[in-house]
């Protein structure tokens, strides 16, 4: 196996350090002032490649490839499957030479996945490197962009314990991203679709995720599209007498919405209150959610009727069969 050359290792570390992407780590990476050698040249270039292929699927699915289907850039990988074996120890030096849990995750996934090394191995150390990870994006300066990046990781890392039945690692993985979803929650400027990225990795570990659902759906009322979906997640994880009071909930939401919205929006509220009323049982929802729907003004939703005749084109001839 290759020696990892000083003077990338360093430039590599120097990238990593405050990163919230791989790819803010490779434009660092291929402007960094590097030893002129030969082997150093071909060590940047392998980490370069690794740092930008994009993970995609799930389970034992899981791939890398380039982030443009069928147009990868000039020297890069167009997928995981065409990296060589000079790639692939290079990538195995610098897994195990690296300080950084970012990259250390990234390389180990790869050879993981392109079935390299020790099996055992490349799972703790994919896993691990995104758990350890989550921390050091949540710190970087670029709040949003470590924020979106550490829900990535915990994602990454739960995934990969999950299907490789690494049961004290989902623990961990639970732990963290439970955490993470509290501190969202206790954050006024946070998006709501960080929250249900959270909640959604932490369905599939499985975890009980009600009390969080139901933080979730209060936390955002004003946005009834996400006050909605976490009511939604609320019933799924709700006990059975405790899931008509979230339909009610639910539905209630969408009208009281569409009392307060016009045209299309409202429009389009109503539709989706009935249709939910009608799969839950609420009969007098239901008819509350249709009567508005047929009170409702056709011009208000903004259509627009053509008056003018239809006029064939010259030439055409028309013809109809004779009766007679």
């Amino acid at each position: 196996m290759p020696q990892a050359e000083p003077s990338v290792l360093n430039a590599l570390m120097d990238a990593a350090q405050g990163a919230a992407s791989y790819e803010a780590i490779a434009v660092v990476l291929t402007a960094a002032d590097l030893d002129t050698n030969e082997t150093a040249a071909q060590q940047r270039d392998a980490l370069l490649a690794a740092l930008r292929l994009r993970l995609s699927g799930t389970g034992k699915g899981q791939d890398f490839a380039a982030p443009l289907p069928g147009r990868p850039l000039r020297g890069w990988l167009a997928s995981l499957s065409e990296a060589t074996a000079d790639e692939l120890e290079i990538w195995s030096a610098y897994a195990e030479a690296v300080s950084n849990p970012f990259v250390r995750g990234r390389l180990h996934h790869l050879l993981l996945l392109a079935g390299h090394g020790r099996k055992p191995d490349r799972i703790r150390g994919a896993t691990t490197g995104y758990l350890d990870a989550a921390p050091l994006l949540l710190a970087t300066p670029r709040r949003f962009v470590g924020l979106v990046g550490a829900t990535e990781c915990l994602r990454w890392a739960g995934d990969l314990a999950r299907t490789f039945n690494q049961t004290d690692l989902c623990k961990r993985v639970n732990e963290d991203t439970a955490a993470l979803a509290e501190r969202v929650l206790a954050a006024p400027e946070d998006d709501s679709g960080i929250v249900s990225g959270l909640l959604s990795g932490l369905r599939v570990q499985p975890y009980d995720t009600a009390d969080l659902a139901e933080r979730a759906a209060h936390r955002y009322a004003r946005d009834v599209h996400a006050h909605v979906d976490f009511l939604k997640v609320l019933r799924e994880e709700a006990s059975e007498d405790r899931r008509p009071g979230v339909d009610t909930a639910t539905v209630n939401a969408l009208l009281d919405a569409a009392d307060t919205d016009t045209g299309f929006r409202r429009h389009n509220l109503l539709t989706q209150a009935a249709t939910e009323a009608r799969d839950r049982g609420l009969s007098e929802l239901r008819v509350r959610a249709e009567m508005a729907l047929q009170q409702t003004d056709p011009d208000s939703l903004g259509w627009t009727r053509l008056a003018r005749p239809v006029i064939p084109p010259a030439g055409t001839v028309c013809w109809c069969p004779s009766t007679h």
